[in-house]
């Protein structure tokens, strides 16, 4: 890993169903996405952000109906 401990970005599903990750640079370009199925409970996703710059990005999480957006920042 490159610039330190990877981002950890949690989520809880309620019931078990399909997921999505999608993080974005200000730019609002895709860098990175992951998505599978989980099983009802916490979930994490690491992601190291090893090939962006330091700035700030934008995470989205979709799960089932659920949808939420969050800022985070990145520092070298």
């Amino acid at each position: 890993m490159n610039g330190g401990p990877p981002a950890v970005i949690e989520m809880v599903l309620p019931v078990a169903s399909d997921w999505t990750v999608s993080i974005y640079n200000v730019a609002g370009q895709k860098v990175y996405a992951a998505s599978g199925r989980g099983q009802a409970g916490v979930h994490r996703i690491e992601w190291n952000g090893a090939a962006q710059a330091s700035g700030v990005y934008f995470y989205r999480v979709d799960a089932g109906r659920f949808t939420a957006t969050r800022k985070m920042v990145l520092v070298r």
